[in-house]
């Protein structure tokens, strides 16, 4: 008996229903994207990247803080209408999905931070407002609290693109601040995020008051007379509000630059800036704060500890409200998902080693090597581009106090290839700071002689040896004595690496060294590298029988 239409057109129903479960379990079941793919992507497949790596608790997460890590960086790149449909929701699906992952955490929050920042501008387009509406009813807010709660005690990164993203989601709205705290946001750092949103003129005077009233929320004040977070209660009395113990960090971050500003002027005497000007010491033109920054570089004179703590709490608001003046704000972890640029090579023992193109200032290692002179107190010249100059403006002017202290047991100075002077890292991501001087050659990039190439030698070992006497686990190695210093890039790099391997090789595992990173900043370094390693990977570096070391 041939079927009726009715029975054809069921079955052909049922057909049709079948093949599309079956198309969507194909989907789901589908691998997740590789690491090596994932920083070609466009922004529609890194979505459906961090969609996948929701939907996989046990692997996705590795895979969700790549994806994430690259969204954010196309968010501040490409501007694509439509084009990141969905991202905010698959955001915040991949925070609960893997809620014990840092990388996640910190990931997720610079890209909601990103894609809402703007939001609350009177000139806003309706693109970035859709974003933020977007964020808020796919429970950005609580993601972001839930965050803080579990990874803020243990985690920077987290702490300062949490608070990012707070201030681009709250911004001064009262009731998504009730919101946040019921998340477990602390009052703290709400009013960090305040400090954000809020001009400087709620730093003024008691007579702004009223005009700075903000949607009807009652401003507290401090013992300063300064303006801070509205106050909202939380069922046990106010949280985030003023009052007279409120800490000087609730005040703008101008007024915060304005005051350690007048706190160095007035320890090393009248500045006259025409003449920092006139010999080149100072911007020509800048805010306070880098008039701040310049004049810290400059100033020879130890600080009294006063103004070491005016200066500190400028700088540990700027990192935590995620506006670092100096540097940047996150850290990098020593790990293939923080570091997606980077040349990994094989490891030796239990030590990973890679070459990674970037920013010392950004690794959150055990310490980062710094190309010191002879004085080991820093470049006084703030605009003098070297390495030096940099880790000191980053670090903060205590790193230079420390130097001090320490260099008046070497009356001698940082003689080249001499032990590294270990230091705290002070405002640096990194935990210390290895201070080593190396071989200056004259001319610049003439060939080194053997002297000079065991000179350099000795600066990578005794930073190895330095890290295994302080239990340091990971440690970034500048460019020793290339660049400025004159040594030629190419041998700079073979100095670099036929020092450390053989070292691995021979003390590594007693050592604990878990992490070696080459931080490269030029294209002739990078190619350089490239060339060392697989040179003395060729040589048998890397199999367990010992390379050549320089001598």
């Amino acid at each position: 008996m041939r079927p009726n239409k009715a029975s054809v057109d069921n079955m052909l129903e049922r057909s049709m229903l079948a093949m599309q479960t079956l198309g969507e379990d194909e989907v789901l079941a589908s691998p997740l994207p590789s690491l090596n793919d994932i920083s070609s992507m466009t922004m529609q497949q890194v979505v459906s990247g961090i969609q996948a790596a929701a939907s996989n608790e046990l692997a996705g997460a590795t895979v969700a803080a790549a994806c994430l890590f690259h969204l954010s960086n196309l968010t501040q790149r490409v501007y694509e209408p439509g084009a990141d449909a969905g991202a905010l929701a698959a955001t915040v699906a991949a925070m609960r999905a893997h809620p014990d992952s840092a990388a996640v955490a910190s990931s997720a929050c610079e890209v909601i931070a990103y894609m809402t920042l703007g939001a609350r501008d009177a000139d806003a387009d309706e693109d970035v407002k859709s974003r933020l509406a977007d964020a808020l009813q796919a429970g950005a807010v609580q993601a972001v609290g839930a965050a803080m709660s579990a990874h803020a005690a243990t985690s920077a990164d987290v702490l300062q693109r949490a608070v990012m993203a707070l201030a681009t989601l709250v911004g001064t709205d009262a009731q998504l601040r009730q919101q946040a705290v019921a998340a477990g946001v602390s009052a703290e750092f709400l009013d960090y995020a305040y400090a954000i949103c809020v001009p400087a003129q709620h730093g003024g005077d008691d007579d702004d008051d009223e005009d700075d009233d903000d949607e009807g929320m009652e401003m507290e004040e401090t013992e300063a007379g300064r303006s801070t977070a509205p106050a909202v209660s939380n069922g046990q009395g106010a949280v985030g509000g003023g009052g007279p113990t409120t800490r000087s960090w609730t005040r703008s971050l101008d007024a915060l630059a304005d005051a350690a500003l007048c706190a160095v002027c007035a320890e090393v005497g009248e500045l006259d800036f025409a003449d920092g000007l006139q010999d080149g010491g100072l911007h020509s033109a800048g805010t306070p704060r880098e008039w701040l920054g310049d004049l810290l570089i400059r100033t020879s004179q130890p600080l009294s500890e006063s103004v070491l703590s005016a200066v500190d709490g400028l700088l540990a608001a700027e990192h935590t409200a995620g506006m670092a003046h100096a540097g940047p704000v996150s850290g990098r972890a020593p790990t293939p998902e923080s570091l997606q640029n980077a040349l990994w090579l094989p490891p030796i023992g239990g030590t990973r080693l890679c070459a990674w193109r970037g920013d010392v200032r950004e690794l959150a290692v055990g310490a980062v090597v710094n190309a010191a002179n002879a004085q080991g107190l820093g470049c006084f010249q703030p605009t003098h581009v070297c390495i030096d100059n940099v880790l000191h403006r980053a670090a903060g002017p205590r790193l230079r106090a420390e130097c001090r202290a320490l260099m008046a047991s070497r009356p001698e100075g940082l003689q080249p290839g001499a032990p590294p002077l270990v230091t705290s890292g002070h405002q640096l991501h990194a935990a210390h700071v290895m201070h080593v001087t190396g071989p200056t050659i004259q001319p610049a990039g003439r060939a080194p002689t053997a002297e000079e190439r065991a000179t350099l030698a000795r600066c990578y070992t005794g930073c190895l040896e330095a890290a295994a006497r302080h239990q340091i686990r990971s440690i970034a190695f500048c460019c020793i004595s290339a660049g400025l210093y004159g040594y030629p890039h190419a041998q700079a790099a073979e100095a670099a690496v036929g020092a450390v391997t053989p070292w691995l090789i021979a003390h590594g595992a007693a050592a604990g060294i878990e992490c070696v990173i080459f931080d490269i900043f030029t294209d002739t370094d990078a190619q350089a590298y490239m060339n060392a390693t697989a040179a003395a990977r060729q040589a048998g570096g890397w199999g367990g029988a010992e390379l050549a070391a320089i001598s």
